[in-house]
C-alpha cells in the first residue's frame, strides 16, 4: 500500500465518524433495497405476510417514531459513556493512548449501529407520510424492529466492553498487539543469524542539502519513491531524519550527491515525507515502545504507585523485543544493480529498541526490588530470542546498568542481594550463548 494511503487509512481508523458514516450509507442503501421489496409485494398483490410486522399506518408510524426517538437518546448516552475511558486514558495511561481508544472497533460499530438505525427509521417514515394512500412497508418495518432489537443487545455489550477496556492489563495488551502487528508489517522474518550491516560512507564531494519545508513529526516516509528518484536521476541520497523524529522548517532533511541535481529533487524529497502533529505506528516502531513505557512510568509514579502494571508493561515490552530480535531490521543502504549506493538512512537498530524499552523504567523503578528483578527476568526471556553477539551485548549492557542502579536505589540489603544473584544468572546465560 502507498505510504500516504496507509497513513490516511490509519488516520481514518482513529476516528469516531468514519465507521458510523459507512454504516449510515449502508442503512440508506438497505432502505432503498427493502423499499423495492415492499413495492414488489404490492405489485404482486400480497397484502400481508404472517411472519412480517403488520398494523395500521398510524400505529406503524408511532412505532417508528418511538424507535427513532429512543435511538437519539441512546446515542447521547453512548457518547457520554465513551468520554469515560478517554478521560481515564489521558489521566492514568497518558494522552498518547487516546489514539488507541479512538481506534476501538467495538465502540465505532456500536455508535454506527445506533446512528444507522435512527437514519433507517426516519427513512421508513418517509414512506408512511400519507395515511390514506400509502401502503404499509412490511419488510422495511420488520427490519427496522430487528435493528432496534440489535441495538438493544449492542447497548448491553457496549457497557460491558467499556468496563473491560478500562482495565490496565487490557489496555497494555491492546497497545502491545498493535505494536507487534506494526513490527510484523514493517520487518520480515530473518532467515539466519543477524549480521552487522556496513555503515554508509558519504562521498568526498560536496553535497546538496535539502531543507524541510514545514514543521511536524515524521509519521511515514516513502523509501521506494526516494529510491526510484535516486535511480532516475543517478543520485545518492542520505536521509537525515527517521520516522518519529520532529522536523523544523528549514532544518536539514537530506543530503544529495552530486550537488548539481535537478531543482525538483528537493521538492520530491519533501513530498516523500508525511509530517503531522503527532507520532503514529505507521512506520515509527519506537513510538509503540514509548507508549508501553509511558504506562509503566505513570504506574511507578508516587501518585499511583502500581508496580504490578509496570511489571505487566515490562512483560509486553519483552515480547516486542523478542519479535524485533527475530526479524531482519532495515539495512542502512539501498544500492542499484551496479552496487552504487542510492539511498542511505539511519534505521532502527536492536540497540535503539532496548534503550527505549529499558532506560526510563530502570531509572524510575530502581527503588522497587520487584520491578528491578522483573527487568532482569525480561532480559533473560529476550536473550533466548537473540540471534547475534551484538544483540546479546546490548542485553548484557542493560543488565549491568540495572544491577548497578539497584546498589544505590534499593534501600534493603536483601533486595540488593537478590538482584545481584539474578544478575549473575542472567550474565552467565548471555555468556554461554
Amino acid at each position: 500500500m502507498n505510504v500516504r494511503l496507509h497513513e490516511r487509512w490509519d488516520e481514518l481508523r482513529g476516528s469516531y465518524w468514519f465507521v458510523p458514516t459507512l454504516m449510515i450509507i449502508g442503512a440508506a442503501l438497505l432502505w432503498g433495497a427493502l423499499g423495492a421489496a415492499d413495492q414488489a409485494l404490492l405489485e404482486a398483490g400480497v397484502a400481508r405476510l404472517p411472519w412480517l410486522y403488520y398494523d395500521t399506518i398510524e400505529s406503524a408510524r408511532t412505532l417508528m417514531f418511538a424507535v427513532a426517538g429512543a435511538m437519539i437518546g441512546i446515542i447521547g448516552v453512548v457518547f457520554s459513556i465513551t468520554t469515560v475511558p478517554l478521560t481515564i486514558a489521558a489521566s492514568q495511561f497518558g494522552p498518547r493512548l487516546l489514539r488507541m481508544f479512538l481506534r476501538d472497533t467495538g465502540t465505532q460499530v456500536v455508535l454506527g449501529t445506533f446512528t444507522a438505525t435512527f437514519i433507517f427509521c426516519m427513512l421508513v417514515l418517509l414512506r408512511m407520510r400519507d395515511e390514506t394512500t400509502a401502503s404499509l412497508p412490511q419488510v422495511s418495518l420488520s427490519v427496522g424492529l430487528a435493528l432496534a432489537l440489535l441495538s438493544l443487545g449492542l447497548l448491553v455489550y457496549f457497557i460491558n466492553h467499556i468496563a473491560v477496556s478500562m482495565q490496565a492489563p487490557v489496555v497494555v495488551a491492546a497497545v502491545s498487539d498493535e505494536l507487534q502487528a506494526a513490527i510484523k508489517a514493517t520487518f520480515p522474518l530473518a532467515s539466519g543469524p543477524a549480521a552487522p550491516a556496513p555503515p554508509f560512507v558519504p562521498p568526498a564531494a560536496p553535497a546538496l542539502t535539502v531543507l524541510a519545508e514545514r514543521n511536524g513529526y515524521i509519521q511515514a516516509r516513502d523509501d521506494n519513491q526516494l529510491f526510484q528518484l535516486a535511480e532516475t536521476h543517478h543520485l545518492t541520497i542520505q536521509l537525515l531524519r527517521e520516522p518519529g523524529a520532529f522536523v523544523t522548517a528549514g532544518a536539514p532533511l537530506a543530503r544529495v550527491w552530486p550537488p548539481a541535481a535537478p531543482g525538483s529533487v528537493g521538492q520530491a524529497i519533501n513530498g516523500a515525507f508525511v509530517l503531522e502533529a503527532q507520532r503514529t505506528l505507521v512506520q515509527d516502531i519506537e513510538f509503540g515502545i514509548n507508549e508501553l513505557v509511558e504506562v509503566a512510568l505513570r504506574a511507578l509514579s508516587p501518585a499511583i504507585n502500581d508496580p504490578f502494571t509496570a511489571i505487566t508493561c515490562t512483560d509486553w515490552l519483552g515480547a516486542a523485543l523478542c519479535q524485533l530480535a527475530m526479524r531482519q531490521l532495515h539495512v542502512p543502504c539501498r544500492c542499484s544493480s551496479d552496487g552504487t549506493v542510492r539511498l542511505a538512512s539511519v534505521p532502527l537498530t536492536f540497540g535503539h529498541a532496548t534503550d527505549a524499552a529499558f532506560n526510563q523504567i530502570r531509572e524510575y523503578g530502581r527503588g522497587s526490588a520487584s520491578v528491578t528483578l522483573h527487568l532482569l527476568n525480561t532480559i533473560a526471556v529476550v536473550a533466548e530470542c537473540a540471534r547475534s553477539a551484538e544483540q546479546r551485548a546490548h542485553l548484557r549492557r542493560h543488565a549491568e546498568l540495572i544491577e548497578q542502579g539497584s546498589r544505590d536505589g534499593l534501600p534493603e540489603a536483601v533486595g540488593r542481594a537478590l538482584v545481584a544473584q539474578r544478575y549473575a544468572e542472567v550474565a552467565a546465560m548471555l555468556a554461554a550463548q
